[in-house]
């Protein structure tokens, strides 16, 4: 009928226009002559200008269409700001060229004829000013009963690619039900190839399979972070096959390979009858090896040329900074999961993998194992492990993304840690010595932001059965043993940490409360409160830290620290400490710069209380590490101290190896415990210390002996402990002592004089005795110097003088720490032969040469004898040679003048008559080397009192301290 039918319409529209479309100039015109349509038309649609023509021709037995369509280049950014107004998107659309005809009387044979022609001309597409996509060349072909073939060129990512495709099947294939796809796409030498086809008319569940392989040298960029990790350039394949269902899908990676790093993958899609999806997926690999990536990636920057960079000034530093800190606020506040991210999670899920071994070139992991379901957006059951230096690692994770705010929770623990062989593992040095029977960590997290999560985050530490030997300069290492310890903090409360163990097998208990780890990222002030005890000794700190650029500038925390004997902590702190106590010190421990201090102190030595302030000092370098040595000053007073609160015992600043250990301690236990205290004189703590002490005391007493002021002054500096002065004023005298000390690793060298005038000795006495009423005048004068390679035998090598003079109202062997006053009362019994002589005085002159001492002058007066003395005292051997020749002062007395001699060592002494041609030797040169000073006291004056010989011999004494 319509070949019978002529006509013409034409339809032309100005404007077309809604909210996300618009069109203008639009002209159609429909002309139908002798059974033929044709169909011009022309317009413009969304800035793209576009004209063409469909001619049908109907009058031919074999009816035929042919269509022409033809735009002009034209910007994208209007097309995609009207579909789309959030997103940057633009470009520029390239001419379109198309031309398709095709003949036939049914569908089929229309789809069978068709011969199509697609050209598309430059084009760009843009996101955000970056160019994505870019294409010189698209040609989409299909020649009748041939398939389609596409073919491109141009760039992705700014990387060049070619694209070859065809896909559908020949016409006169016998094998009808099926349609092939064939891809190959090239990129910076990397070649995707993919075969397929598409199935119909299939009894079975199957609609599709494929293949694919992928091989390159070159990532092209693709693979965004990781290739900044590995380079631009590395070696990578992958082989692969899937198959398509009505209900689903599969795919198998047989072999995926990334420089050394190789695995295969399984991973699976099914939908049941309501359309609900299951997705599994596995990932396996025998062995990946990133140690040539990690090592490559080392060499590159190590090969890289540093520019450096150009100087900055105060205000370009502070926009940096700025600039910085609202990339990281940015980054901070972006929520971790879009909302599309979040529904892919609603796709149930079950995914495996499984490592059997990562090598890095450093150190190895082995059996890897994660398992993860994904069930109605949460994530649940996800065991995992890793093995390292044969510990294993388990954990698990879960997480809910169903709720307006995500929960997140991680646990993870090891049975068998050993931090020492986790480290060596990777080489890394020096390690920690931290192993633990059991060490747990527990982390819940909740939030749409990384900040929130942050924020409302939980954090348990866990160890049980732990040890941490922890090697100290200088000294023997510190073995901490961990029965428990704890470290737990929740949103809005402060952090809790708690230890339960021993430090050297010295008991030990910790309890600290501060504002947990994610308070310290700020600079608010941070609450702490420290609790702890060791051995009996108990520290309280409690206070705030105020804090500047997230680190800690100044605080000020009230402080206390007590116990019964400060020598109860030289197992922890490997000091010899003196065994004074009860003690407590307290007072405000404060930082404010590099200044640390304890103000407004108390130090109590039992009744004694000290007050003042220590002060310790430091600077830094340019990398922010302590400058050596440190300076600490102390300065004390107190209105009156008790000497007996400072009680010595045998205890000596210098000391040798501990012999004691525990039985109950393993070998090992007892070789890093015991071993030598660190001596309070040591050329270690010289390295590091430096400063002063100043003790100003207005009255000191001795029990109830009231004995005047009291002052010492002290330094170390450049090496040296020096006492500058202690002096202590008596009723009618004074006790002046001063000395020094330099150790070094191969030579000591130390000093040491003592001037003592009028001293009641009944004070020393009482000290011992408090009931005693004995008394007595003590005069001293001793000036000696030392050198030796090791600072225990500096008494080995004294050179010197030692002037003593004694007058006593009694005498009694033990009563006076004098050791030549013991020896002179343990041997009276054998002087006097039983006979009763009282003790006027005894006085010594004696010189100390390289550790030997010898008298120059030793004198004894009795109300009987007078007695002189000769010999030898060797301070290398402990030994004692020393000879006694008493003269009677009357003939009363002759029988009983008995010649005697003292040997043995010091603390194992015998005494017993001298042969007579001994004491002819001995004393042969007496009268020569006695000082003229002295000599008429052996010659004259020989009275019974001794008043004449003693007074003199006691200023003598005194005189000579004031050489």
């Amino acid at each position: 009928m319509l070949q019978f039918l002529d006509s013409d319409l034409h339809l032309k529209i100005a404007t077309v226009q809604s909210d996300t479309f618009y069109a203008d100039n639009l002209q159609v015109v429909v002309s139908l002559v002798d059974g033929d349509l044709l169909v011009p038309f022309s317009g413009t649609v969304m800035d793209i200008q576009a004209d063409g023509k469909l001619e049908v021709r109907g009058s031919e037995s074999r009816p035929s269409v042919k269509l022409d369509f033809n735009s002009k280049s034209a910007a994208l950014a209007p097309l995609f700001a009207a579909l789309d107004k959030q997103r940057d998107i633009g470009g520029e659309l390239g001419t379109i060229a198309l031309t398709a005809r095709t003949s036939g009387n049914t569908l089929a044979e229309l789809i069978k004829e068709l011969d199509l022609d697609l050209q598309l001309g430059d084009s760009r597409f843009l996101v955000q000013s970056d160019q994505v996509f870019s294409a010189s060349k698209l040609s989409l072909q299909r020649r009748s009963n041939s398939p389609f073939v596409l073919s491109a060129s141009g760039g992705l990512l700014d990387r060049p690619f070619h694209l070859k495709a065809s896909a559908g099947r020949r016409e006169d294939a016998k094998d009808i039900q099926t349609s092939p796809l064939h891809l190959q796409f090239n990129a910076c030498d990397t070649e995707l190839l993919f075969d397929g086809a598409l199935y119909s008319g299939r009894e079975d569940n199957t609609v599709g399979d494929f293949q694919f392989s992928l091989n390159g040298e070159n990532l092209c960029g693709f693979l965004g972070s990781v290739e900044k990790f590995i380079g631009e350039k590395s070696d990578f394949s992958a082989q692969g096959k899937g198959r398509l269902y009505k209900n689903g899908w599969s795919l198998a990676l047989e072999s995926l390979r990334l420089n050394e790093l190789v695995a295969d993958a399984r991973a699976e899609q099914k939908f049941d009858s309501q359309g609900k999806s299951l997705l599994t997926v596995s990932v396996h690999s025998d062995k990946i090896d990133i140690s040539s990536i990690l090592q490559s990636k080392g060499k590159n920057i190590q090969n890289e040329s540093v520019t450096p960079e150009p100087i900055k000034n105060e205000e370009e530093k502070a926009a940096e900074i700025q600039q910085k800190a609202a990339l990281i606020g940015t980054m901070l506040t972006k929520e971790i999961l879009t909302q599309k991210q979040k529904d892919l999670l609603l796709t149930d899920a079950m995914f495996n993998l499984h490592i059997e071994r990562v090598e890095t070139g450093q150190g190895s992991v082995s059996n890897i194992k994660l398992s993860a379901v994904v069930k109605d957006g949460k994530i649940i059951r996800s065991p995992f492990q890793a093995t390292v230096a044969d510990e294993l690692f388990t954990g698990s994770a879960d997480a809910d993304f169903t709720q307006a705010t995500p929960i997140i929770h991680v646990k993870m623990a090891s049975e068998d840690f050993n931090l020492p062989e986790l480290l060596q593992e990777f080489k890394i040095s020096p390690a920690p010595n931290v192993r633990a029977e059991h060490i747990g960590i527990d982390l819940k997290f909740k939030g749409n932001t990384i900040h929130e999560l942050l924020l409302q985050s939980s954090h348990e530490l866990t160890i049980r059965s732990g040890k941490w030997s922890m090697d100290r300069a200088f000294q023997d290492p510190l073995l901490i043993a961990i029965e428990q310890a704890k470290y737990a903090s929740t949103p809005g409360n402060s952090a809790e940490i708690s230890l339960i163990g021993s430090v050297n097998s010295v008991p030990l208990t910790i309890k600290i409360t501060e504002d947990g780890l994610l308070g310290k990222k700020s600079n608010k002030p941070l609450t702490v409160d420290i609790q702890a005890s060791l051995a009996d000794a108990e520290l309280i700190i409690e206070g705030q830290l105020n804090r500047k650029n997230e680190k800690v500038d100044s605080f000020d925390l009230s402080t206390l620290l007590k116990g019964s004997r400060l020598d109860n902590l030289n197992e922890v702190l490997g000091l010899n400490l003196p065994p004074l106590g009860p003690y407590l010190v307290k007072g405000a421990l404060s930082k404010e710069g590099d200044i640390l201090s304890l103000h407004d102190m108390a130090v109590e030595i039992g009744d004694s209380i000290l007050t003042g302030e220590m002060a310790l000092s430091g600077t830094k370098n340019d990398s922010d590490k302590i400058i050596f040595p440190l300076n600490l000053n102390t300065r004390l007073s107190a209105e009156s101290i008790q000497l007996d609160d400072f009680r010595f015992g045998d205890w000596s600043p210098l000391t040798t190896e501990k012999e004691e250990t525990n039985s109950e301690n393993t070998e090992e236990e007892q070789k890093k415990s015991g071993g030598k205290l660190n001596n309070l004189f040591s050329q270690e703590l010289a390295s590091v210390l430096e400063g002063s002490l100043v003790v100003d005391v207005t009255e000191v007493l001795s029990g109830t002996d009231k004995l005047g002021g009291g002052y010492l002054m002290a330094s170390l500096a450049d090496g040296l402990y020096s006492l500058g002065s202690l002096r202590l004023d008596l009723p009618g005298g004074t006790v002046q002592i001063q000395g020094g000390i330099r150790p070094d690793t191969t030579r000591t060298e130390a000093h040491l004089s003592m001037q003592i005038e009028h001293l009641d000795y009944g004070i020393l006495v009482r000290r011992a005795k408090p009931d005693s009423d004995l008394k007595g005048e003590l005069n001293v004068s001793f000036d000696v110097k030392s050198v030796a390679d090791d600072p225990l035998q500096l008494k080995e090598h004294l050179n010197g003088t030692l002037r003593f003079g004694v007058i006593p109202e009694e005498f009694k062997s033990g009563v006076i720490d004098l050791w030549a006053v013991n020896i002179i009362t343990a041997a009276l019994p054998v002087l006097m032969k039983g006979g009763e002589s009282e003790v006027n005085c005894l006085a010594g002159d004696f010189l100390l040469e390289d550790g030997i001492m010898r008298p120059e002058i030793f004198l004894l007066d009795t109300s009987g004898l007078r007695v002189q003395g000769k010999g030898e005292i060797d301070f290398k051997k402990n030994e004692i040679t020393f000879h006694m020749k008493p003269t009677p002062k009357s003939a009363h007395f002759f029988s009983l003048a008995t010649p005697v001699s003292v040997t043995g060592s010091f603390t194992d002494y015998k005494i017993g008559v001298t042969a007579g041609g001994v004491l002819g030797t001995v004393f042969g040169l007496a009268t020569s080397v006695v000082t003229v000073p002295f000599q008429w006291l052996f010659t004259d004056n020989m009275e019974t009192s001794g008043d004449k010989a003693c007074s003199a011999a006691m200023e003598w004494v005194k005189a000579t301290g004031k050489e």
